[in-house]
């Protein structure tokens, strides 16, 4: 059974790699919790890695700058 924690995503800066933020993922219905629809997403320009305890970014995605909609949610449409 699938935790808030299992999806936990961190927001890392492009250049540095350093997590500048964390993010619980899209919601239900697949919007980004942090913003309102039409807004850009906080992650937008940066990368996203799922947190993982002892461990490092299993992998790490680009989110386009200025992207409106969480980069989560069609990953999870598919599955």
């Amino acid at each position: 059974m699938a935790t808030p924690a299992d999806d936990l995503v961190i927001i890392l800066d492009t250049r540095s790699g350093e997590m500048v933020g964390e993010c619980g993922g899209p919601t239900a219905r697949g919007e980004c919790p942090g913003v309102s629809p039409g807004e850009v997403v906080p992650c937008a320009g940066r990368r996203i890695a799922p947190a993982v305890a002892g461990t490092g970014p299993l992998f790490r995605l680009h989110v386009p700058a200025g992207s409106e909609e969480c980069p989560l949610s069609w990953i999870l449409e598919a599955h």
